[in-house]
């Protein structure tokens, strides 16, 4: 116990302790987690960013081809039997993960949507996010460019789409997907 004390009474060993916790929390998955839950504590209701011109655009016309988990190849446009909820994201992107959670809560109160969770990041970095994380989200690895429609500068990024291919909402952005207004909202526009 002694020299416990003293070791945090040297000025040294607290810089130690504290570059050490500054250590586990930028370059572990434990430090992840605590931005992750961070992050998910700011997140906000969404908000519709289209413009009445914007619902002309047609999304299907483009072929946005996909790889699911199973290493299966679709168009975006084979899926289109009822309205998607794409959203774009990145496994390196807090904002993207702190999501995740409150986007499970949304695809179980609209079922009437079919959910994509679409990455652009290597395959490698793909499977690898997939092998160490639980997830009840259907992941997608983009194979093709982003259709001009669903071109977005950041992540993450959350379309609607009706079954003709026109874009009923979008949110650019970290959101808490799971309120009943947004979710009352989402079952008005479909």
């Amino acid at each position: 116990m002694e020299k416990i004390k003293a070791f945090w009474q040297n000025r040294w060993g607290k810089n130690a302790v504290f570059l050490v916790i500054l250590a586990v929390l930028f370059f572990t998955d434990a430090g992840q987690w605590v931005r992750v839950q961070m992050t998910g504590l700011t997140l906000r209701n969404p908000s519709n960013h289209v413009q009445e011109n914007d619902k002309s655009k047609e999304v299907f016309s483009f072929p946005l081809q996909l790889m699911d988990e199973s290493g299966n190849e679709v168009l975006l446009s084979e899926l289109n039997d009822k309205p998607i909820f794409i959203n774009f994201w990145a496994s390196w992107c807090v904002p993207c993960l702190a999501e995740f959670g409150s986007l499970v809560e949304l695809e179980q109160s609209v079922p009437e949507i079919r959910f994509l969770f679409v990455t652009s990041e290597s395959q490698e970095d793909f499977y690898k996010y997939l092998e160490r994380t639980e997830h009840e989200l259907d992941f997608y690895k983009q194979m093709s460019r982003t259709p001009i429609q669903l071109e977005h500068g950041a992540i993450p990024a959350s379309f609607l789409i009706n079954t003709k291919g026109e874009i009923l909402f979008q949110h650019f952005g970290a959101a808490d997907w799971a309120d009943e207004d947004v979710i009352a909202e989402l079952k008005r526009l479909i």
